[in-house]
């Protein structure tokens, strides 16, 4: 069975990924990622369970983020080397 997107959980992740690259406003979170802003704020303001595939696309591919640890809080089978140390640095 497929895991289960929390809003809130989700939001923070993205808030959390956001915030260790040093962008704490979602304008400039949305224009370093290159997404539309509104796409950005429904996932960390409003906490949608149907989040944009581009904005975790650009999240995931600019801040080398873990795909399945970003959506569902899990971490993925092979987490980048980057994203291991980042987590163990916590």
């Amino acid at each position: 069975m497929a895991a289960e997107v929390s809003g809130p959980a989700l939001a923070r992740r993205v808030r959390d990924t956001i915030a260790e690259h040093g962008l704490n406003d979602l304008v400039d979170a949305a224009r370093e990622l290159d997404v539309p802003e509104p796409e950005l704020r429904a996932i960390v303001v409003e906490e949608t369970i149907h989040p944009s595939l581009v904005v975790l696309a650009s999240l995931i591919r600019r801040f080398d983020a873990d795909a399945c640890w970003l959506v569902t809080g899990e971490p993925g089978a092979a987490p980048s080397e980057r994203t291991r140390r980042k987590r163990m640095l916590r």
